[in-house]
């Protein structure tokens, strides 16, 4: 076989493998394109439930601490009209008491808020990275 001849074969075997390797490297281009879109997508629903969560955390935080200021200037009108000292002490103690408890209560509500919320805005991408364990699969079985 001439040189000629074999520079020809080599040319037609990079060729063919150069015209597989672009189709791979187009259908890997278009499922990583995919995959960002739907990234993009998760991103988008993700935010938009964070936001409206963190509307209603923020009005609870503000309801939680006006009661605290109200309870608070309530307690100190009740010592300053206390008849004696030994009266104003228990006034303040049972505020203490009071307070102590109404916040453990705040504090449960503002968490219980906090973790739904985490776990709806993260929902999005829990089917996000669903897809993508499923998309290889689907792209062997085709192959």
């Amino acid at each position: 076989m001439t040189t000629a001849k074999k520079a020809r074969r080599t040319k037609a075997k990079i060729n063919g493998t150069a015209k597989t390797t672009t189709i791979e490297n187009t259908k890997l281009f278009s499922r990583v394109q995919h995959s960002f879109r739907d990234a993009g997508d998760a991103l988008r629903q993700a935010g938009g439930l964070a936001g409206n969560r963190s509307r209603k955390i923020a009005l609870k935080v503000i309801a939680n601490a006006e009661e605290n200021m109200t309870q608070g200037f309530e307690t100190l009108r009740a010592v300053l009209e206390a008849d004696n000292f030994s009266e104003a002490l228990k006034i303040q103690q049972e505020a203490l008491r009071e307070t102590f408890e109404r916040n453990l209560k705040q504090i449960r509500e503002v968490t219980e808020m906090l973790t739904e919320g985490g776990q709806t805005a993260l929902k999005p991408f829990g089917k996000f990275v669903a897809n993508l364990r499923e998309t290889p699969k689907a792209d062997r079985k085709a192959a």
